[in-house]
């Protein structure tokens, strides 16, 4: 009977210290989860922040790669238009075929001015719809680059616009639609600046910088239609000898066409030797 009890006592001993031991076992595993918990959650936090900052980074560097791809994009169309002259406000003749036999003398004058042959002219036409009132842009394109070069060059040395093309009018080189925008833009500017001032003080550079002239002039009173328009024109199509043909009223000497072409706004310009 006391041997019963012993046992019984020892059992219940022995079940006690497994119990205690077991209750120790819980707690430190709970502390070892607790710390976990706290492991796992810096861990994910930290995560988060990792891949927001190569998200961050990857559009970081997205970005310049796209402006190098458009300023690389602009450089090509740049050179590609190099062997385009813009004739602007050379009024039109009462029908198309004297429209096209004015534009090709008047060509063949800009190329004699800088002893450019007349077979170097690749291509003449008008751009855009004809409108009651509105001249339209003459493109003059060339075989190659180098006669549109040599035809402003002569043009800005020996001061002949006047002998060469109609009163009012103003030669140019072929510009991209990002150029485009920016002569819009100064041009506006030049024009208000002369308005605000009275005087025709400044001009738009060849690099479209409004330039203070040394020595201003009188403002003269100019139509509505010469003022800048609140539209900034754009010229979607590059012009080549291989343009597809569109709806363009074109005056092309091998009866090419040529799509539209959009005109800058009115104000002060002049052109200078570094073009």
């Amino acid at each position: 009977m006391v041997e019963a009890q012993e046992n019984l006592q020892t059992t219940a001993a022995r079940q006690a210290a497994e119990i205690e031991m077991q209750e120790h076992i819980i707690e430190r595993l709970s502390v070892t989860i607790a710390s976990q918990a706290k492991t796992i959650s810096q861990l994910t936090e930290l995560t988060e922040k990792l891949i927001k900052e190569q998200r961050e980074q990857a559009t970081t560097t997205a970005c310049p790669q796209e402006d190098i791809i458009s300023a690389l994009q602009e450089l090509q169309l740049q050179e590609s238009k190099k062997t385009n002259l813009v004739v602007l406000k050379a009024p039109e003749g009462a029908d198309q075929p004297t429209t096209k036999a004015d534009d090709e003398k008047m060509a063949l004058k800009i190329c004699t001015s800088a002893s450019i042959p007349p077979d170097a002219i690749e291509k003449i036409f008008r751009h855009g719809i004809r409108k009651l009132g509105k001249s339209r842009p003459i493109k003059i394109c060339f075989k190659d680059k180098s006669a549109p070069a040599q035809i402003l060059s002569a043009l800005r040395r020996n001061l002949t616009f006047a002998q060469v093309l109609p009163r009012g009018s103003r030669i140019r080189r072929d510009l991209t639609p990002r150029e485009l925008e920016l002569e819009y833009n100064a041009r506006k500017e030049c024009y208000e600046r002369n308005k605000k001032e009275n005087m025709n003080a400044y001009y738009v550079d060849d690099h479209f910088h409004i330039v203070r002239k040394k020595t201003p002039s009188p403002w003269k009173t100019i139509t509505t239609s010469e003022m800048p328009t609140t539209t900034i024109p754009t010229e979607t199509t590059p012009i080549s000898s291989g343009t597809i043909p569109t709806a363009t009223e074109a005056l092309p000497l091998n009866d090419n066409r040529a799509p539209k072409q959009s005109r800058a706004p009115h104000a002060s310009i002049r052109r200078t030797k570094n073009h």
